[in-house]
């Protein structure tokens, strides 16, 4: 691996460690601090993908245009402000309510007003996946790609876990711990990370017109792009509803004794058992199967992976089980979302990786946003197991489309060959 790699997968690395620490935290933090209620507290993790639907796409842009560094320094510096925003929310509720601004005065709407700014600097991931096209070679960019999904583990092992230990001083602490780890982050960035995008490439970028709208279009008229979209967004639903209600679910189902912050810390540590297991993937079992297997191939193993999850946790009634439900869900996280990714940007011209990554991870976003709203009511609506139920029907029609996709041959660069 080149230094430029190894910095933008660290920086990639310590954000989703600082995002992590949240993960476990949230949704308990907003219902026992400001009384929310589960479709609320799911609520917040649908309004971070609405922001990132929106800014994914027009960072992914922007970075074509502006360069990958830029992007990258300024976004983190917004996710700064978000946490600020979560440390110091009770206190800015209060002064706004005793100065008159009672809508802003309620925790509820800054916990919102915060989401939405990291949700929109969260789409700077969009310019480090775009960042690493950059710097790695075609016959390379599946496994490069596929560090920077480690990386995403890696905040997925240590986040919550720490997260949820710092919770049982304070509600507070994960969030004050994931604003100093973002500053870190930001100063490496500013310090140590080198410009990926060549002028020349940016002024061709610049000269490069093309209308989001209308690059939407002619994906939509597509079926590879079609397919792989569409697995994106049911793959992304299932995470997403399994991240926004899996907190509550968990300390309703396995921990209903324990306070509140030590059922954050158990919640913590289930999650990072999902993490070791996508790490585990990532490191001894993508690379092969894909070498042997393709990535169409590899992409049918993650949905079904996904799908054996939603069966067990359609049925989970204790610790033990749930923890075990979390193993082939790690799997499928560790395989499908890089999988897609890297047959999109083998299958795109290079003057439009930010922009198409951009409108792929605005696609995730989606499933983000759908997924945690429907599980977040269903679980106030019916049972604690009724999203996962209604997830293993959705993902059932994900298998489908996975063999479809098997069916067609992907060639390079065909698609939105541009003058």
């Amino acid at each position: 691996m080149n230094r430029r790699l190894i910095v933008v997968i660290a920086i990639v690395f310590v954000n989703l460690l600082g995002a992590g620490f949240v993960v476990p935290t949230l949704p308990l933090f907003a219902e026992g601090q400001f009384d929310a209620s589960a479709f609320e507290a799911a609520s917040f993790i649908a309004i971070y993908y609405i922001a990132q639907f929106i800014a994914a796409p027009l960072l992914g842009n922007l970075s074509d245009r502006i360069g990958r560094k830029p992007v990258l320094v300024w976004s983190q510096f917004g996710t700064i402000c978000s946490f600020l925003i979560f440390i110091f929310a009770a206190p800015i509720a209060t002064f706004l309510q005793e100065i008159g601004f009672g809508i802003f005065g309620n925790g509820l709407t800054l916990l919102a007003i915060a989401r939405v700014l990291d949700g929109i600097t969260g789409g700077n991931v969009t310019a480090a996946q775009a960042y690493i096209t950059d710097v790695t070679p075609d016959d390379e960019r599946a496994q490069a790609l596929g560090y920077i999904h480690i990386a995403f583990a890696l905040g997925i092992v240590f986040g919550p876990a720490l997260g949820g230990l710092l919770a049982q001083f304070s509600f507070t602490f994960p969030f004050v711990a994931a604003a100093i780890l973002t500053t870190i982050s930001w100063l490496a960035t500013v310090l140590f990370l080198p410009e990926s995008l060549p002028p020349e490439r940016r002024k061709r970028a610049n000269q490069t017109r093309v209308n989001r709208y209308q690059l939407w279009r002619e994906l939509a008229q597509d079926r590879i792009v079609l397919i792989l979209f569409a697995l994106a967004f049911i793959t992304n639903f299932t995470i997403g509803s399994l991240s926004a209600v899996f907190p509550l679910f968990a300390a309703d189902i396995a921990f209903p004794e324990l306070r509140e912050n030590v059922a954050s810390r158990n919640v913590g540590l289930m999650m990072t058992y999902l993490g070791v297991i996508a790490i585990f993937t990532q490191l001894a079992i993508i690379k092969p199967m894909v070498r042997r297997y393709g990535e169409q191939n590899a992409i049918i193993f993650s949905i079904a992976c996904a799908w054996v999850t939603c069966i067990a946790l359609s049925f989970a009634t204790s610790a033990q089980t749930i923890t075990l439900a979390l193993t082939p869900a790690g799997i499928a996280y560790a395989i499908g979302i890089p999988c897609g990714e890297a047959l999109l940007v083998r299958y795109s011209d290079e003057r439009l990786h930010g922009q198409l990554i951009g409108l792929y991870q605005s696609t995730l976003s989606i499933g983000y946003v759908i997924g945690p709203l429907l599980s977040g009511f269903l679980y106030d609506r019916y049972t604690p197991h009724t999203p996962f139920q209604f997830s293993f029907i959705l993902v059932l029609s994900g298998l489908g489309l996975a063999f479809l996709l098997k069916a067609r041959t992907i060639p390079n660069k065909r698609l939105h060959k541009v003058q």
